[in-house]
């Protein structure tokens, strides 16, 4: 007889498994010899200060530049769902979507913060963040889980921080690195990166220049006028930096970014790799995305304590053409003030100031009809701070806080009607003026009862500025006679976990794992009030995500590093929600864009090829991702198991490197995302560049 079991029981079970293959782990990592070597540590600034990772007491993953490098990493795609609890679509046309521990939107501003170092990304009721190439990068992290006390009210699920290698004073050295591959069913695609590392005076100026140019071939074929790749992309960046000493106390770093990058289609086709443009089929949708960003960082080191002062402007703008025209224009001016204390007391802090201005516009254009605008100033700012007190030498406290305002003003011109006397078309425009506001606090209790592990428990409250109603929305509405509302109210989440992180075996093996639960409300979504000609923004209600985040690292013997890592999430709405059509969203139902099981394992192996300075190196990585769900509407598609594969060998010395790779080993073509809702386009979903196998050369100096 079947026995009947909640279905929390199923998630409770997988937990019980991946504890049980950790403890496994740990038995046989203490019946290894002692000799062997350990796993290197990383520093990162998580917290707004230097600490190793296993010190830091919050769920972060990093990735240094070394490892990026050492897997051929290209962009943030490559590796970033390694990182436990993390999930990542990459359009392909310079934006991608971040979600992390199953806080996941297709509407609002991203629920997870974004910088590119110092600097942060925002456009204003779009979730996406702009693509970076991980060419000479220091290092990247990911904190999971929300983060609003140090980094504000884009963190709701966490953050992702991009960090750039500063110049290096009284060392003249330099770096090339080519590429050249060819895709399956494509064409070929072209890299060249470059980078020069320039002292100017000894131990105070120096100037670092990055620049990299790629052209990637692409591959799906518009079916009815025979073209052939239509989905090719060029991407160019550059980067500077200059970094300034004047004293021993003080650092300034000036940088400057550059990105262009030109698509000729999305990656939007079906399993025969045929190219479907959403809703109007066999129509090109060619897109740009291009931003420039300056900052200035200062430094300054006293006794008592340091400041910090970023300074940040970044103008960007996507634009997309076809059948319909889209064109994105965002500028961002962004000022933190922040200090940190100093010294080994059992009492340390950390307290700053925020303010940013952030202008988005959005122009939808349908020819030959006149466009559709949206302008919205977003002007916020923020006073947060830290406190951090060791009541023994294994035992220590957290309490943080964060006040934020943000006051938000829009203006969307609409066509109203048209004019017989003069045929001339009538225009009018709609005004918003939003203020939204909260206190977010974070708890965190961290015990050390030995120098190998560290276990601890976090609170932290999350939150998401609102979502003003489309004029267009609130036009058509009252012309109907229909209150349709303001828009969304804002987001927030209450998140608890316990983790800990382990190191065992003298340092061979590290094991970290936390178990979270997020109590989750207001989540901004769209419903039909007249199928096919008006929707509207609301609040769905509560909803909830549990889960599991594991790492499993280890060095069983020199030169022999491998890993194991994953997510288990159940993440789903807790009340029903309707629109005309009835139920949109049903309780229990599952959140969107959000996979409920990730996996990534790996093995990187690197060893002397006789006595001349010539190492061979491997690298093996897979990853299995189950399936992403879709709404629209009343309609719920769901995507494929994706699982997919990458390999790469070569030969290395001190000052080059020679490397062969394959992408998409298994040449994997299911549907990342869930698939289109119209009839012939079940097919249609966002897929994977196919297995791509090249050449990878470096030369240092």
């Amino acid at each position: 007889m079947n026995q009947i079991r909640p279905k929390g029981f199923y998630f409770f079970k997988r937990v019980a498994t991946a504890i049980a293959a950790a403890f496994a782990v740990n038995a046989l990592a203490q019946s290894e010899i002692a000799d062997r070597p350990a796993i290197e540590e990383v520093i990162v600034t998580a917290l707004k200060r230097e600490q190793a990772i296993l010190d830091t007491p919050i769920s972060v993953s990093a990735f240094t530049g070394t490892m990026l490098e050492r897997i051929g990493a290209s962009q943030l795609g490559d590796f970033l769902a390694a990182a436990p609890g993390t999930s990542i679509v990459d359009s392909s046309n310079g934006d991608q979507v971040i979600a992390i521990r199953g806080i996941s939107s297709l509407f609002g501003d991203s629920p997870v913060g974004y910088y590119l170092d110092e600097v942060p990304f925002n456009y204003i009721g779009v979730p996406l963040v702009p693509d970076v190439r991980t060419f000479d990068l220091e290092r990247i992290e990911v904190l999971r889980g929300p983060q609003g006390t140090l980094y504000g009210a884009s963190s709701l699920g966490g953050t992702v921080r991009i960090l750039t290698n500063d110049p290096e004073f009284n060392e003249f050295h330099g770096k090339v690195d080519l590429t050249g591959s060819g895709t399956k069913d494509g064409g070929e695609n072209y890299g060249a990166k470059a980078l020069v590392n320039i002292p100017l005076v000894d131990d105070q100026l120096a100037l670092r220049l990055v620049g990299t140019t790629e052209d990637f071939d692409g591959w799906l074929d518009e079916p009815v006028a025979g073209l052939k790749d239509v989905n090719d992309r060029e991407i160019d960046t550059f980067r500077a930096k200059l970094r300034w000493a004047p004293t021993d106390s003080v650092e300034l770093v000036l940088g400057a970014w550059a990105y262009r990058s030109d698509t000729g289609s999305s990656p939007s086709g079906n399993s025969e790799r045929e190219y479907l443009g959403s809703f109007v089929p066999d129509i090109l949708q060619p897109s740009t995305f291009d931003y420039d960003l300056f900052s200035a960082l200062l430094t300054i080191n006293s006794k008592y304590f340091d400041i910090v002062s970023s300074t940040s402007y970044m103008d960007s703008e996507s634009e997309t053409s076809g059948f319909f025209e889209v064109l994105r224009p965002a500028d961002t001016f962004a000022q933190e003030l922040r200090f940190n204390s100093v010294g080994e007391g059992r009492l340390s802090w950390t307290a700053g100031g925020y303010y940013r201005d952030l202008t988005t516009g959005f122009l939808f254009t349908v020819p030959p009809f006149p466009p559709t605008t949206q302008d919205t100033k977003s002007e916020s700012w923020a006073l947060f701070g830290e406190l951090t007190y060791a009541f023994t030498d294994q035992l220590e406290g957290t309490i943080g806080l964060r006040q934020f305002e943000d006051t938000r003003n829009r203006d969307d011109t609409v066509v109203a009607g048209f004019d017989p006397d003069t045929f001339e078309l009538i225009f009018a425009t709609v005004a918003f003026e939003e203020k939204y506001s909260t206190t977010n606090p974070r708890f965190n209790l961290a015990w050390r009862p030995n120098e190998n592990v560290l276990v601890y428990a976090n609170a932290a409250k999350g939150f998401r500025s609102g979502f003003q109603q489309p004029g267009i929305s609130l036009f058509i509405a009252d012309l109907l006679g229909l209150d349709i509302g303001p828009g969304a109210d804002p987001e927030t989440a209450w998140s608890y976990e316990i983790g800990t992180k382990t190191q065992l075996a003298d340092g061979r093996v590290v094991l970290e794992a936390a178990v979270y639960y997020i109590d989750w409300k207001n989540l901004q979504t769209v419903i039909s009030v007249i199928p096919g000609a008006l929707g509207a923004i609301i609040n769905a209600g509560k909803a909830a995500a549990i889960g599991l985040d594991f790492s499993i690292t280890g060095v069983p013997t020199e030169g022999l590093e491998i890993g194991l890592s994953g997510n288990i999430n159940e993440s789903e709405y807790k009340e029903d929600v309707f629109d005309i059509a009835g139920i949109v969203i049903a309780d229990g139902q599952r959140i969107q864009g959000f996979p409920a099981l990730t996996l990534t394992g790996f093995a990187s192996y690197r060893r002397p090829i006789g006595s001349r300075g010539f190492y061979g190196v491997g690298y093996f990585s897979i990853q299995h991702t189950s399936e992403r769900t879709l709404n629209f509407g009343s309609i719920t598609t769901e995507g494929d198991k994706i699982t997919q594969g990458r390999l790469r060998v070569g030969i290395e010395s001190g000052k080059w490197g020679a490397y062969l790779f394959v992408n998409n080993l298994f040449d994997e073509d299911g549907m990342v995302t869930g698939h289109g809702f119209q009839p012939g386009f079940e097919d249609v979903a966002t897929r994977l560049r196919p297995r791509t196998i090249g050449l990878n050369v470096r030369f240092d100096w």
